[in-house]
């Protein structure tokens, strides 16, 4: 719910910049999603390999197992982040041929690429806390980073424009995860009870 309200004002900042930004905003969301779809599933595996393993007292095989988790995740998320640097204008021109629209989309694309990255230490971070029964700290810093969206869009886009609002969106992402990479390092989970 928090996420549908917050790109309900990051759509009203887009659309200050013409229809072709408004489908930008539309089609990078999409094409970012595919990324996100492989990494909710390496954190779902996090979470069942952190809950199974300290539930059977191996908190170095769970802290093994997220390495490996991340590790394999970033496999998948490095290569998607350099197809959004080189090629972005193909991957927007899946959904369009709208030149404007892919001027805008490639753009989107190209800054968040980094955000890939940072989502990977998110999300999977997120799933092996929550499978260690620590959720309260990720969800806090996961809310305010993803709030701030809006007043950082409507700062930046004015003296940035569109830039100003992609990259809103890409340095909460990667706020994100070195909140949870912090949260994961400092170890508070291993006092979490489930």
């Amino acid at each position: 719910v928090l996420l549908s309200l917050v790109y309900i004002w990051l759509t009203r900042f887009t659309s200050r910049f013409g229809t072709s930004a408004l489908a930008a905003l539309g089609v990078g969301h999409k094409v970012e999603g595919l990324g996100f779809i492989a990494i909710a599933g390496f954190a779902l595996s996090a979470a069942a390999l952190v809950g199974q393993n300290l539930g059977a007292g191996q908190e170095d095989r769970a802290r093994q197992g997220v390495r490996l988790t991340v590790l394999y995740c970033l496999c998948v998320t490095v290569p998607t982040a350099l197809a959004f640097v080189t090629v972005p204008e193909r991957l927007v021109a899946l959904f369009t041929s709208d030149p404007g629209v892919i001027d805008d989309g490639s753009l989107y694309l190209r800054i968040v690429a980094f955000a890939q990255i940072g989502q990977t230490f998110e999300i999977v971070l997120e799933g092996a806390l929550a499978g260690a029964g620590y959720t309260l700290w990720p969800m806090v810093a996961g809310t305010v980073c993803t709030v701030l969206r809006v007043p950082l869009a409507a700062w930046w886009s004015g003296p940035l424009g569109l830039f100003g609002i992609w990259l809103a969106l890409s340095l909460t992402a990667v706020a994100r995860g070195v909140a949870n990479g912090a949260f994961w390092l400092a170890g508070g989970w291993r006092k979490a009870l489930v």
